[in-house]
């Protein structure tokens, strides 16, 4: 899958729910796909799995509902932009619409899970602080990467991603990505100071509010808060608009075939949501 192009083209939340070669497929099983997500850093017990399998199947009713006519819109909107010359600032929107989008996808699923992180014992904390800490230190092997071979990985994520919604790559798109490439490159330290705060937090938050009746409803709300926050905390503005620009940069340069090219590429994806409602 192409996973940062699929996030310019407001399916991320796709993406990542199917994570196979076939979408259809895929979300028919997203909810035990964001089941085994969710286990990987929380610790639950057998009940609250089979309450976690419940509030997936309702989440996965509304995002078919609610979203993926949300998805769709935007990918309409986004072929008819292309379509023509378009602005930097007409791209940073719609990078800008794909985060709004994500958000509207993952926090109702927040939502939904809250009242089983609200009931966890100390000793599932204890387990969680574990898996958590376990997801940083793959986040901190990036780190280990020296900088050329951080700009040759960043560089082929970006060729590939190119090479598949244009058809191909031209020498002066080459050219122009090795330009540009240092700018579109997101700190891996920030990155990873990013993912250690969240996670500090998190931990801190079921902590202080452990075993204590009365502290339950504050540890909701606190949880709640924490969630929504991500919303709020903009750390990629900067790259977004950075991205827009050298995206605006390759537009300028496509061929008729790859103009033709990334507009049935566009239209494929619309055509899976548009599927998707129906399943």
């Amino acid at each position: 899958m192409k996973y940062f192009m699929a996030k310019i083209l407001f399916f991320s939340a796709i993406f990542s729910l199917s994570g196979c070669s076939l979408p259809e497929i895929g979300y028919r099983y997203a909810d035990w796909l964001i089941k085994k997500r969710i286990l990987k850093v929380v610790k639950l017990y057998g009940p609250e799995q089979k309450k976690l399998k419940v509030i997936l199947l309702d989440y996965m009713d509304w995002h078919q509902k609610t979203m993926l006519s949300r998805y769709e819109n935007a990918l309409v909107q986004l072929k008819k932009d292309v379509s023509s010359p378009v602005e930097a600032e007409v791209i940073t929107k719609h990078l800008e619409k794909g985060r709004t989008l994500y958000y509207e996808t993952v926090l109702p699923l927040s939502d939904r899970v809250l009242p089983l992180l609200v009931t966890l014992k100390e000793e599932q904390i204890e387990r969680s602080k574990v898996l958590l800490n376990r997801k940083i230190e793959e986040r901190k092997e990036e780190l280990t990467l020296a900088a050329k071979e951080l700009r040759e990985k960043k560089r082929k994520q970006w060729l590939d991603n190119l090479e598949d919604f244009l058809g191909g790559v031209s020498d002066e798109q080459s050219a122009l990505l090795d330009k540009n490439l240092n700018e579109l490159i997101y700190s891996p330290r920030a990155r990873y100071a990013h993912s250690v705060l969240r996670v500090k937090n998190f931990i801190n938050i079921l902590e202080e509010t452990s075993d204590n009746g009365q502290k339950k409803s504050q540890r909701e709300e606190q949880l709640k808060a924490y969630f929504h926050s991500w919303r709020e905390k903009d750390s990629y503005k900067v790259w977004r608009q950075k991205a827009a620009t050298f995206l605006h940069k390759i537009h300028k340069t496509l061929s008729k075939e790859q103009k033709v090219h990334l507009i049935k590429k566009i239209d494929y994806w619309v055509k899976i949501i548009r599927d998707l409602q129906t399943i």
